[in-house]
């Protein structure tokens, strides 16, 4: 059986699909071939202008703000989030 990989300017692949390929690429590695690099895009399951609640603890936010490279507006989200464990909506980006 031989794996090839999709072009990175075919469709955006379903979740399904994504696992499937993801799947095979591993029984070819335990098998010892190399199927190389393995790239695919997912479809989104929602539009980009959509918020995700994001439920976070007061210490996974300050880690967030401390310690990661985030937009001046997430960050103020999150530092006004409150105490405690909060969720904080977040739109993909």
């Amino acid at each position: 059986m031989t794996w090839t990989r999709q072009p990175r300017d075919d469709k955006p692949l379903t979740k399904e699909q994504a696992r499937k390929t993801f799947q095979k690429a591993m029984l070819d590695l335990q098998a010892g071939r190399n199927s190389g690099t393995i790239s695919f895009s997912l479809k989104p399951t929602k539009k980009a202008n959509e918020t995700y609640p994001l439920k976070l603890t007061q210490q996974q936010r300050e880690s967030l703000i401390h310690g990661t490279r985030l937009k001046r507006a997430l960050k103020n989200k999150l530092e006004n989030a409150g105490d405690g464990t909060q969720s904080v909506g977040v739109t993909p980006q």
